[in-house]
């Protein structure tokens, strides 16, 4: 049978069984990738329903709160915001600048060199054992 431009060709009974065995393979592995498990999921979910309803439920003691206590309550949120927003742009400046520290070539054949290894430059490195080559730099 001659097959056209658009047609796939026909593949063996060899090569059927192999692509099955790794779409198995590629499935199972995108399981184990998922962030939560199935149980976590299913909690979160449930969690995300009782949230809905907490919000749903805000928005109505809201509506028959006097504006004076909705301002106060706000006054209160927003003194309560700004130090944890300053707090986590903290981290993060602190988890860049250790980010910058590990990626700094001097630093990581600084830590080599003080472990006793002979390297002069960055590809020094490759011709180490890779559990060496592997490990950080100290804090």
């Amino acid at each position: 049978m001659s097959e056209g431009p658009d047609e796939m060709p026909a593949i063996s009974p060899y090569e059927e069984r192999r692509w099955a065995e790794l779409q198995r393979h590629w499935a199972k592995k995108a399981k184990r990738r998922q962030l939560l498990p199935p149980r976590a999921r299913a909690a979160l979910g449930e969690a995300g329903g009782q949230v809905d309803a907490a919000r749903k439920a805000g928005k109505a003691v809201s509506n028959v709160t006097p504006p004076v206590v909705r301002e106060g309550l706000e006054s209160v949120a927003d003194a309560a915001l700004v130090p944890v927003a300053k707090q986590a742009v903290h981290l993060l400046e602190l988890v860049t600048d250790w980010t910058t520290e590990l990626a700094d070539p001097e630093k990581v054949l600084e830590h080599h060199r003080a472990a006793g290894r002979d390297v002069a430059k960055l590809e020094d490195l490759k011709k180490l054992d890779l559990k060496l080559a592997r490990t950080l730099p100290p804090r």
